[in-house]
């Protein structure tokens, strides 16, 4: 009886989240167009082909995640079935739920995320676990091993990716780490832990809504994570 009231609370979820996903979804498409077609009624063709372009972006990135979210919903299912003992409908399976099945309804993702006009800053995305930084797999001053490779003046790009307008703050209480997703951060780069001298950093901070997610997260070392810390400190006011 428990599981089936589960269950139906799991999908009740997972419907309200998705359907809300498509609707922004919508008025952001909508407004897209309305932005192109004034675009090109003023001769400014540039940046009307610019906001396209910015769209079919997101759209790409949408469905590379939605695919990715599938992926990882099918292998914990398959451990599922190998070992009875293991609990499917965990915190981040119902996350990938809620982002393959918002994928599903709209036919595809080509509005699932928010434009220039959310609120949120363009540079980054709203993904089910909070946002992650756009490109943040092919970031210039991020080596292949997931470490920052960077300058001053890069380590000063990345502090700026991480400070976003309009961001709701959450307490420090009510952030959940996922050492899940950090392990699987670790091991794509090739460690099994952090290696000595550095910190795993995430690029936008849990505390404004970043994902605690591996798209989020880059080696920097601890004199830098202590610089990033005091800029981003300094920008949201963690301290006022």
């Amino acid at each position: 009886m428990f599981g089936l009231l589960k269950g139906i609370a799991v999908l009740t979820y997972v419907g309200v989240k998705s359907a809300t996903n498509v609707c922004k979804g919508c008025v952001h498409t909508a407004t897209d167009g309305a932005r192109v077609l004034s675009s090109v009624c003023k001769g400014d063709y540039e940046n009307a082909v610019d906001i396209v372009g910015k769209r079919i972006e997101k759209a790409v990135t949408a469905s590379a995640m939605s695919l990715y979210s599938a992926g990882k919903v099918i292998e914990k299912a398959a451990g599922c079935i190998e070992d009875r003992s293991k609990v499917f409908l965990d915190r981040e399976t119902i996350n990938d739920l809620t982002m393959v099945t918002g994928a599903f309804v709209i036919g595809g993702t080509l509005s699932a995320l928010p434009d220039d006009e959310s609120g949120i800053d363009s540079d980054n995305y709203d993904a089910p676990l909070g946002l992650i930084p756009n490109n943040s797999h092919c970031l210039p001053y991020m080596s292949s091993y997931g470490f920052f490779v960077g300058d001053d003046n890069d380590l000063e790009k990345l502090i700026e990716l991480g400070q976003i307008d309009n961001t709701e703050h959450i307490d420090s209480d009510d952030i959940s780490r996922s050492e899940h997703e950090k392990s699987i951060f670790l091991k794509s780069n090739g460690f099994n832990s952090v290696p000595e001298g550095y910190e795993v950093h995430h690029i936008i901070p849990l505390s404004e809504g970043g994902a605690d997610s591996h798209e989020n997260m880059i080696l920097v070392t601890t004199e830098q994570h202590d610089i990033i810390t005091k800029a981003h400190s300094d920008f949201y006011g963690w301290h006022r």
